[in-house]
């Protein structure tokens, strides 16, 4: 990826933030680095070395005492999310870079907030906030931005050619109407939004949803015309919603609405998408509290009686506002009743 970087040799201040960086971590691991504990002469410094090392600053570019940033960046296989914020920056990769780090991967970025951009790859393109844009690391690159935030999903060139054929070209620019581009953007940024809030293997699995769908976005951008793998892109959001239901199922609030909300798209839309894998939204909620609640009850069994929640306490972790209903579904559902869950547990 485009920000895995490893410390320069002669490099000793601020190693540790390049070995957070650089080693191999586990999917849907979060990091974070940023310059705001870097002193300000070295600010400048800092971020060329651990976030531009694929690109050369140049001169122009703002200097250290004004300088500042945060990259953030969700680890996955073959796919990172990566979102981006700082200071004014131009800076060029030239073609004896591109041949000296032999960088094959891609990045599908969306501009969230810009005054202006100007990005030169696959030709000179002007970007403006909400503009969607490519970015081709094994080809020359210049940037000029002012101060920005942007949201990339960074490809290894081999996951979009396993996915979409060896034969596939990346397109020149992407459509900015709306579909495809549009829900990519509204999931990319409610990632962001909860990121910090999400276990690791929630962070994962969405991950994996904006990748697919990045992935459905270029194959109809393919120049020959083919549609989009719409069960690729269908299975996506809906793990992706799924995610989300086993992140606030433990709030009694938690409804149709709110997950459709956090979505960023209709009730009705919703709806369709729950109904085309067999299910309902509302009945995906309840199966989400009454697993949580489950695991609770199951775990606790082997805790010592003094270190255990009481069935009411478990039932409101998992969003029951009403004790007789909890133990109600939780039978119908596993066919024994909370206290009888938990001495089997035992």
């Amino acid at each position: 990826m485009a920000h895995e970087v490893s410390p320069d040799p002669e490099t000793h201040s601020h190693r540790r933030h390049h070995a957070a960086l650089a080693s191999p971590q586990a999917p849907g691991t979060l990091l974070e680095v940023g310059t705001d504990a870097i002193p300000s002469r070295e600010r400048l410094d800092f971020w060329r070395e651990s976030v531009l090392s694929r690109m050369r600053p140049l001169p122009g570019a703002p200097g250290g005492t004004a300088f500042g940033g945060r990259l953030r960046r969700i680890v996955g296989e073959g796919a990172d999310l990566v979102e981006h914020a700082s200071e004014a920056v131009h800076a060029v990769r030239t073609e004896a870079m591109c041949r000296r780090d032999g960088a094959d991967d891609v990045s599908l970025s969306l501009m969230a907030e810009c005054q202006w951009a100007m990005h030169e790859n696959h030709g000179t393109q002007q970007i403006a906030a909400g503009t969607l844009y490519l970015v081709d690391y094994a080809r020359p690159v210049e940037v000029r931005r002012s101060r920005h935030r942007d949201l990339s999903i960074f490809l290894t060139r081999k996951k979009i050619h396993d996915a979409l054929g060896p034969g596939f070209v990346l397109p020149t620019e992407l459509p900015q109407a709306p579909g495809l581009g549009s829900v990519l953007q509204t999931l990319v940024a409610a990632t962001w939004r909860e990121a910090p809030r999400m276990a690791p293997d929630e962070r994962a699995v969405v991950l994996q949803a904006c990748t697919d769908m990045a992935l459905a976005l270029l194959q109809s951008s393919q120049k020959a015309g083919l549609e989009p793998d719409s069960r690729r892109f269908d299975d996506s959001l809906y793990r992706a919603a799924w995610g989300l239901v086993r992140r606030h199922c433990g709030d009694p609030a938690f409804n149709a609405e709110r997950l459709a909300a956090l979505l960023e798209c209709s009730r009705a839309s919703l709806y369709r998408l729950f109904a085309r894998h067999g299910e309902g939204v509302a009945a995906a909620i309840w199966t989400a509290r009454l697993d949580a609640a489950w695991q609770q009850v199951t775990r606790d069994a082997v805790a010592h009686p003094a270190q255990r929640p009481s069935l009411s306490e478990v039932a409101q972790r998992c969003g029951f506002s009403d004790p007789s209903t909890f133990q109600r579904m939780f039978k119908r559902r596993f066919g024994v009743t909370p206290r009888e869950a938990r001495m089997q547990g035992h």
